[in-house]
């Protein structure tokens, strides 16, 4: 039997002059979000980001265990 536990999401961000992504992690997530409302998160955490930083791209980690 496999039970979700959580999910994290990683939201990276381009920053101006620097060659390393930014990572900015949210935890407790729901169990099975859409890619939809990942871009959508992704997009709206870039617009309240500082103007030298760019959405690259979102990781999303899910926890299950497998109980047997």
């Amino acid at each position: 039997m496999k039970k979700w536990e959580s999910s994290t999401l990683d939201v990276y961000f381009d920053v101006e002059g620097e060659e390393k992504s930014q990572k900015v992690s949210f935890k407790n997530l729901i169990e099975s979000p859409t890619e939809e409302d990942i871009i959508t998160f992704g997009q709206t955490m870039a617009k309240l980001s500082p103007e030298q930083q760019t959405l690259n791209s979102s990781v999303i980690i899910s926890k299950s265990r497998v109980i047997g």
